[in-house]
């Protein structure tokens, strides 16, 4: 090998090493694009989660009325009201037969329950209000009382839903209609009153 063969293999060697940086450089690259491209893919189930978990109103606003719905998400008083032929009705602590069921736990998941839309079937709606249907059995009936307004919200009008707890019908007294909840989601429903009405009488 002479001399004059020496820059030329110095270039090629250049040449191949830079090819090699620039490979690894793509890799790189591509694993950072591939990086960031499951962090979008993270972020996007994320926040789909977080909207399928979100409780949704549009529907149960339309049906119920706005100032209905913003009753049942925040009002100070929750109180339920058994009729007459109901066996809890003379358990009640007051003479009204009512229960106030504000301060019990799992309170919280009986709104959620009536407030979300997906928890009814919207192919059983009854356009007559519902304190004019005609109750086939008093002691499945109870009327849930809302009122007052906590710190800091909106004012709360005064608003009463029935619910038929055996059918799973619900309907704000002077609304449209009634709604039946699905048959799994009034079966809980039904199954709360019950247990928080015990809890309550109980303490």
């Amino acid at each position: 090998m002479n001399h004059s063969d020496k820059p030329e293999q110095e270039t090629e060697s250049v040449f191949e090493e830079a090819g090699k940086e620039g490979e690894r450089a793509f890799r790189r690259g591509w694993w950072a694009l591939f990086a960031l491209g499951l962090l979008a893919i993270g972020v996007i189930g994320a926040v789909s989660g977080i909207q399928l978990r979100r409780t949704q109103l549009e529907k149960t606003i339309d049906f119920f009325g706005a100032d209905a719905v913003a009753a049942l998400q925040s009002s100070a008083v929750l109180r339920l009201r058994f009729d007459e032929g109901s066996p809890l009705a003379e358990k009640m602590e007051s003479h009204d037969r009512t229960i106030d069921l504000a301060g019990v736990p799992g309170v919280g998941h009986l709104r959620h329950a009536l407030l979300d839309q997906r928890h009814y079937d919207w192919d059983t709606v009854v356009e007559k209000k519902i304190e004019e249907q005609e109750k086939q059995s008093s002691d499945s009936w109870v009327a849930i009382e809302l009122e007052g307004t906590p710190r800091g919200y909106d004012p709360i009008h005064e608003t009463i839903f029935w619910l038929e707890m055996n059918s799973g019908a619900v309907g704000v007294v002077g609304g449209k209609g009634s709604v039946q909840l699905n048959s799994r989601v009034a079966g809980a429903v039904k199954e709360h009153v019950l247990m928080m009405s015990n809890v309550r009488l109980n303490r």
